[in-house]
């Protein structure tokens, strides 16, 4: 295997293993409801689900899964032009 090759190969796979754990981490997330009230001494409402806020845990796990697209894309580009280079 020649040098580009085998390093373009090392990019996908670290970038595919980049992916599994930001898509597992976006899965183990979750945010705490806030409790604590605001300027008018208020506590704002929130949906709550097992100990978690529903919508901020959605927002936090949305930002984890476009890091894990964003990794899974490199891993595949870089998977690609690793089978465009030729062999030696």
């Amino acid at each position: 295997m020649n040098t580009a090759k085998g390093i373009v190969s090392i990019v996908a796979a670290v970038f595919a293993f980049a992916a599994a754990l930001l898509w597992f981490k976006s899965t183990v997330v979750k945010v705490p409801p806030n409790e604590k009230p605001n300027e008018n001494g208020i506590i704002e409402a929130s949906i709550t689900s097992d100990g978690a806020d529903v919508i901020a845990t959605a927002r936090k796990q949305n930002h984890w899964n476009k890091l894990g697209a964003l990794a899974a894309s490199i891993a595949a580009l870089a998977q690609g032009i690793s089978l465009l280079i030729p062999s030696t």
